[in-house]
């Protein structure tokens, strides 16, 4: 599952600050005396510069994402291709712009996705009741007011989680 955070910078700041303030503390960084103040960029030399990165992003995370996981709830993510239907089998194509790999949907039945506005009628309806690692093939009929060239087309959209 992918989870994508954002993260006030202050909030990211304090965390920097608190990890900063740690390691001044507990290193004994030559030429100073152990707890006394360190110049930051000699401290992080001293330390490694990927050390207090990793620290840093680890007291992020123990900061925000028990309270992001409270706000995101339950996730899947899917993966949706549609083809056109038509009576002559040999004449099925793709529809790329119904497609999309990753999608980040909620259970409490919102997209994650900049085209949200593009989900269609009875979509939701569909997949509602599909279990992780199901698939689900459904037709549906592009409405009259979506994009011009896919009005009134008729589709079959698998869906798999």
């Amino acid at each position: 599952v992918k989870l994508h955070v954002e993260v006030p910078p202050l909030a990211c700041e304090d965390c920097y600050k608190r990890v900063i303030a740690e390691f001044m503390k507990q290193a004994k960084v030559p030429g100073f005396r152990p707890g006394k103040k360190v110049p930051e960029d000699i401290l992080i030399g001293y330390v490694g510069r990927q050390n207090v990165q990793k620290a840093t992003i680890e007291s992020i995370l123990r900061r925000t994402l028990s309270h992001a996981m409270t706000l995101v709830g339950d996730i899947a993510v899917l993966d949706i291709s549609a083809t056109t239907i038509d009576q002559d089998e040999s004449n099925v194509k793709n529809i790329p712009s119904a497609e999309s790999r990753g999608l980040v949907f909620y259970a409490s039945f919102n997209f994650d996705t900049e085209d949200g506005d593009k989900v269609l009628p009875g979509f939701l309806d569909s997949i509602t009741g599909i279990h992780r690692s199901e698939s689900k093939s459904f037709p549906l009929v592009f409405p009259e007011s979506k994009q011009e060239n896919l009005r009134g087309v008729h589709a079959q959209f698998n869906v798999s989680f």
